[in-house]
């Protein structure tokens, strides 16, 4: 009896979710670090669950009630709504040049007490290559290892959404957003901030851990057309 309750409920909660994402006609896959909890917060605020985010620091601007996990790849959210309500929809979302996402992926995990707080950049950059942050409790597929295009490939090895914003744009491209949307305005938040005020990761940087990063990150680099050089010498 409450096995079939439960799975009655969770049928009636995932028809709701659909219901409000086929009204509303968009769909935004958030990836990590890339400011992506902020502008799902603006998202629910405009539009509701199941649009907006529960799991931030600023628990007052949080959403009630989680009806989809966080973060979740083009492929799983397509396989949740259907193929037929995917391709009806607006998709968008934001990457960030792997340089300073990791960095800031670097001090969100101290934010967190997920990694040693004297652990320095190099070191945990180093663990990275080397596939060993889960002595800290973080395995192999934590967010970390991932590159954006991994949220964004479909079952085709193709990115999958009608629009990709830049973390360097993010106010233009947030504009645009919007209109596509029909919303006033996005990106007035800056939630979940972690990298300390006035810390330029660059100076965190030497040829070496460059190098490391942008081995780990090559599909971003070549998909987004990010270069360490163009965007920083």
């Amino acid at each position: 009896m409450y096995n079939n309750l439960k799975q009655a409920t969770k049928s009636i909660i995932n028809a709701y979710g659909k219901y409000k994402i086929q009204k509303h006609g968009f769909w935004f896959i958030d990836i990590p670090r890339t400011s992506s909890s902020s502008i799902r917060v603006e998202l629910g605020k405009y539009f509701g669950i199941p649009f907006g985010k529960n799991n931030i620091f600023e628990t007052k601007l949080s959403s009630p009630y989680k009806l989809y996990h966080d973060h979740l790849p083009v492929k799983n959210i397509k396989r949740k709504l259907g193929s037929e309500l995917w391709n009806q929809l607006f998709t968008f979302t934001f990457v960030r040049n792997p340089w300073d996402r990791i960095f800031s992926f670097y001090y969100y995990r101290k934010k967190c007490n997920e990694i040693p707080s004297d652990l320095t950049f190099r070191e945990y950059i180093l663990l990275l290559k080397n596939k060993q942050l889960g002595k800290y409790g973080l395995p192999l597929n934590s967010h970390d290892y991932k590159n954006c295009a991994d949220y964004l490939l479909d079952d085709n090895n193709k990115i999958n959404v009608n629009y990709v914003g830049k973390y360097e744009t993010r106010e233009k491209d947030l504009d645009t957003i919007a209109k596509k949307i029909g919303c006033n305005r996005i990106g007035d938040l800056h939630l979940q901030k972690a990298t300390p005020h006035r810390i330029n990761y660059t100076k965190y940087l030497d040829t070496e851990i460059i190098a490391i990063i942008e081995r780990l990150y090559l599909k971003d680099i070549t998909l987004f057309d990010y270069t360490y050089s163009n965007l920083y010498e």
